[in-house]
C-alpha cells in the first residue's frame, strides 16, 4: 500500500467514485439525485475535493459499496461507560498548588 497525503487520497477516491458512476452508466445528474445529494456537491467530490462523512456514506450507499464498512462492524466497539471510565482513569491532573 502506498503511503498518500489527504489530497492524494481525495483524488484517487474522486477517482474511483466517477469510474464506479460510469461503470453503472449513470449522468452525474442522476447520480446526484440517487444518492440524495446535490450535483455540486458531487461534481466536487469527484474532483477531490472535501466532503462530509454523511455525503460520503450516501455515495457509498447508492453504489451499492457500503461493504466497506463491514470490518469496522467486527471490532468491538467500547461503550460510552467504558470509554469513561479508561478515561478517567488514564487521566492526571497537576495539583491546584502547582509546587512540588
Amino acid at each position: 500500500m502506498k503511503l498518500l497525503t489527504d489530497d492524494s487520497w481525495e483524488a484517487e477516491i474522486g477517482k474511483a467514485l466517477r469510474k464506479r458512476r460510469l461503470q453503472d452508466n449513470l449522468s452525474q445528474k442522476a447520480f446526484a439525485v440517487k444518492a440524495g445529494i446535490g450535483l455540486n456537491t458531487l461534481m466536487k467530490l469527484e474532483a477531490g475535493g472535501g466532503s462530509s462523512l454523511r455525503t460520503f456514506i450516501r455515495v457509498l450507499r447508492a453504489l451499492r459499496k457500503t461493504d466497506v464498512f463491514e470490518h469496522l462492524e467486527s471490532e468491538r466497539l467500547a461503550t460510552f461507560e467504558e470509554f469513561q471510565q479508561f478515561n478517567g482513569a488514564a487521566r492526571q491532573r497537576a495539583s491546584k498548588g502547582g509546587g512540588s
